[in-house]
């Protein structure tokens, strides 16, 4: 794995900003990218 991180925000994608700069470069030239915004808290329906 390159790269992992789980952050807890109220701004996903300002968040999603930030951490594009922490990616480090890799040797690979084709990655697989996975990207979730799921809420949190009281009444989250998590099916």
């Amino acid at each position: 794995m390159l790269f992992s991180a789980t952050v807890a925000t109220d701004t996903p994608a300002e968040t999603i900003n930030k951490l594009t700069a922490l990616i480090p470069a890799g040797q690979a030239k084709h990655y697989e990218v996975h990207v979730e915004v799921v809420p949190v808290g009281e009444g989250t329906d998590r099916q």
